[in-house]
């Protein structure tokens, strides 16, 4: 008997609707949103969240707008809306490498892109993408070259009804921490000398919000303050928790796999200090104030560009000679 060479298939329907699920939080959005535009060169950002009446009813509104380099029609439909494709696979300066990130816009009732390059300008409008995809149907976006509408290059995103309107989250402290902690706006790269985003800016605001706020780039750290002698002088038995010590390692190697490299940062931070930074820990005692325990947000985690990925629950050591 002959071999017959089969040629496999994929649903690809069921497989964007199981990647848009993937995503657990749905300021997963704004993660996406900030790399796509570090990633197209831009400079500047604006992040809105709204609620606006559509046909009669309450809908959330999603908002992006970047100064960046804008999509080609062939990233609109490849890289933006379609599913595996990415130009920028295999480019180690850039964020986004698989082309999965974006699927998170689809959790939503419509999708609109207008972006303009330095050559020309796009619009794309994709109705109803999860009740489509929800149905085992792929999604039906449009798009069209359209004349230029802004004069420098750039892209705008508004995602309408997006989370099923769930929209919680989306207050002004909630989702600064979100970014300052989760996002590339985050980073931590500037203690390693790396510079490149220094000016990046983005402009934020969140439904309880009347203004923007502007968020500088790279995670908050707070000033060292180790002098211990001088500590207890100053607050006695609470000298611990004002105390704070950073130390930075560059290219670490793995003790069984010395070919890999990996950089350290190690903030030592006392429980006042924290706490003075960060207003979203909860109070000892008091469940009602705040959003997160010290225990659920600090410790040891694994980093991608310099952004925490994974919590570990592991001894530092143990990691290291791994």
């Amino acid at each position: 008997m002959e071999w017959t060479t089969i040629q496999p298939s994929v649903s690809a329907e069921a497989e964007f609707y199981e990647i848009l699920n993937d995503f657990g939080n749905p300021l997963e959005i704004v993660r996406e949103a900030i790399s796509n535009a570090i990633d197209a060169k831009a400079s500047r950002m604006d992040v809105t969240f709204a609620v606006e009446e559509i046909q009669g009813n309450s809908r959330s509104a999603v908002r992006f707008s970047d100064n960046g380099t804008g999509m080609a029609e062939n990233i609109i439909q490849r890289d933006f809306l379609g599913l595996g494709h990415s130009t920028s696979r295999g480019d180690k300066t850039k964020i986004g490498e698989k082309g999965h990130g974006t699927k998170i816009f689809l959790r939503s009732e419509r999708v609109s892109v207008r972006t303009q390059t330095e050559n020309a300008a796009y619009e794309s409008i994709c109705d109803r993408p999860l009740a489509a995809l929800s149905q085992k149907q792929l999604h039906s976006p449009q798009v069209r070259k359209i004349d230029p509408f802004r004069e420098v290059t750039g892209t705008e995103i508004e995602v309408i009804g997006y989370n099923d309107n769930e929209r919680s989250k989306f207050i002004q402290s909630i989702t600064k921490d979100y970014i300052l902690w989760f996002t590339k706006m985050g980073s931590f790269e500037r203690e390693f000398g790396v510079d490149t985003l220094k000016d990046f800016q983005l402009r934020l605001k969140c439904l309880d919000a009347d203004d923007y706020e502007t968020i500088p780039f790279g995670h908050v750290f707070p000033q060292e303050n180790s002098d211990i002698n001088a500590l207890f002088e100053q607050y006695g038995s609470g000298a611990a928790s004002q105390y704070v010590r950073r130390e930075v390692r560059k290219r670490v190697r793995l003790r069984n796999h010395p070919e890999v490299t990996f950089d350290i940062i190690i903030s030592v931070e006392g429980d006042e200090v924290k706490r003075r930074y960060n207003p979203q820990l909860r109070e000892r005692g008091r469940a009602s104030t705040g959003t997160y325990r010290v225990l659920d947000r600090y410790g040891l985690r694994l980093c991608k560009d310099y952004i925490p990925i994974e919590r570990v629950k592991t001894e530092f050591r143990r990691l290291v000679q791994d």
